[in-house]
């Protein structure tokens, strides 16, 4: 499958949690508690096998896995090679247990603002619905919480996934993928 040919009305999944990069910097920092690293480090060593499971469907229109440009620079990608946009359910992003914690303390990896600088004026914040807007002419403008969570470099993230919204139920109990958006 390509990373660019989504099609109007998908649904967008996530089979990973986000803030891989975050957890990194508090062990850097000495700051992170063991079972957050545990869990996090289950995260990075699992492969993302069922990419070749989910390549076979035809439901699933494209998907790319969540490294360094973070969840929203992945979804940028996608959108601009298809030329749609998304919107992305901040509340449905699914994220690793402590971030706030690691947040708090500033465990901010530098490659999330590099990425919100490359790529935050593609982007915008809808407060009305709790969305971020991703592929936008002229946006640029998303709070600070969200941005440190969703533009988060991952080390071996998860596959963001874009298909037919029949699907949702086999990706979610089968695949053990999270919905967060659709494409517009």
């Amino acid at each position: 499958k390509k990373n660019n040919t989504i099609q109007k009305g998908d649904l967008l999944f996530l089979t990973k949690p986000l803030g891989i990069g975050i957890v990194g910097t508090a062990v850097k920092k000495g700051l992170a508690e063991k079972e957050h690293v545990g869990l996090t480090l289950q995260l990075m060593t699992r492969l993302n096998t069922e990419g070749v499971r989910l390549a076979s469907l035809p439901e699933v229109h494209a998907m790319t896995d969540v490294t360094g440009f973070g969840l929203l620079g992945h979804c940028l990608e996608m959108v601009e090679g298809s030329g749609c946009t998304a919107r992305i359910r901040i509340d449905d992003v699914p994220l690793i247990p402590g971030l706030e914690k690691y947040i708090a303390l500033d465990c901010i990896p530098g490659g999330t603002y590099r990425n919100f600088d490359s790529y935050g004026h593609r982007l915008a914040f809808s407060a009305a619905d709790n969305t971020v807007i991703v592929g936008i002419p002229e946006g640029g403008t998303l709070p600070d919480p969200v941005k440190l969570r969703l533009c988060d470099p991952q080390t071996s993230g998860g596959l963001l996934i874009a298909a037919d919204p029949g699907l949702k139920d086999v990706l979610e109990k089968d695949y053990g993928a999270t919905c967060i958006g659709e494409i517009c």
